[in-house]
């Protein structure tokens, strides 16, 4: 992408950004997707940017963009099969990680609910010393200050790719850990 091109398209972004997510948020991602609004929104720039230079030019010039981005943030939302649900709602389906669900309890038919939610938190407390500070900060932003990724790459100043990255591998190596413990 040329730099002429990049300007016209953050010039675009910086006029329309806060109309699109209010579009987003009131036509798109009502009801118990709103959760979603930053996420999807931010995802769909990425995606807007992964097109091709001739493209996004002829969109501009046509004034395409916001069309665009509604009719595919749209579809992104409600597909089962759309890259956003398959990086971002299925693994991490609402705020709570998965391994909290109740699917996971029926693995586990030994423990009372009790008992297993209490396993996990004891887990959760005991990796979280074994987390580096990055992990601990996102863990915490996002799941206890129960911010969206936008609002963490805000105010934190951290990319989005990188911030994502992090938080699933320390999911990940928590959920590893507990699942272990839940296990003996």
């Amino acid at each position: 992408m040329t730099e002429e091109l990049r300007d016209r398209v953050n010039k675009w972004f910086k006029r329309n950004y806060s109309h699109y997510l209010n579009e987003v948020r009131t036509n798109i991602t009502k009801g118990i997707m709103s959760d979603y609004t930053d996420d999807i929104c931010a995802f769909m720039y990425t995606e807007f940017l992964k097109q091709s230079p001739e493209k996004i030019e002829q969109m501009l010039d046509d004034d395409k963009v916001l069309n665009w981005m509604l009719r595919a943030t749209s579809f992104q939302i409600k597909s089962k099969s759309s890259p956003f649900y398959t990086k971002y709602r299925k693994k991490r389906a609402g705020m709570v990680p998965t391994y909290f669900a109740e699917s996971s309890y029926h693995q586990h038919d030994a423990i009372e609910l009790d008992d297993y939610y209490l396993c996990m938190m004891e887990c959760l407390e005991e990796e979280n010393d074994v987390l580096d500070w990055y992990q601990k900060k996102l863990i915490d932003m996002k799941y206890l200050k129960q911010m969206t990724y936008q609002q963490i790459v805000e105010s934190y100043h951290f990319s989005l790719l990188s911030t994502k990255k992090h938080l699933n591998e320390a999911l990940d190596k928590i959920e590893e850990h507990c699942n272990k413990k839940i296990e003996e």
